[in-house]
């Protein structure tokens, strides 16, 4: 139990679709604490510190964020890795299989996909 945790930062992640400009969502973003704002084809990631999330998160609504595609304190990896197809099929196969026991809440990796 926690063996790896040493590879994970504990961030509040807020994704959200683009019905909102750009230089908005950032603005807003950091003028209440988020810690970086990602631009992707079709969303964006803001990172938080898990003091700042609700902080930051409320913000955005006000702003006029509608929809949260994502909105969770969880553990993000300080680095990613590749791996070629055979690997990265056999990884996800065995993060499946981890979530399916009943015990295990949650499984969290660094494999870049």
């Amino acid at each position: 139990d926690g063996s790896v945790s040493y590879l994970f930062e504990r961030k509040g992640v807020i994704v959200t679709d683009k019905s909102i400009d750009e230089d908005t969502i950032m603005m807003v973003g950091l003028d209440n604490g988020a810690l970086d704002v990602v631009t992707n084809d079709e969303s964006y990631e803001i990172y938080t510190n898990p003091n700042d999330f609700l902080k930051v998160k409320d913000a955005l609504t006000e702003a006029g964020v509608k929809e949260f595609i994502t909105s969770e304190i969880t553990f993000v990896p300080n680095n990613y890795i590749e791996l070629d197809d055979e690997t990265s099929e056999k990884v996800i196969e065995l993060v499946d299989t981890l979530e399916d026991i009943d015990d295990v809440q949650n499984v969290y990796h660094n494999l870049s996909m």
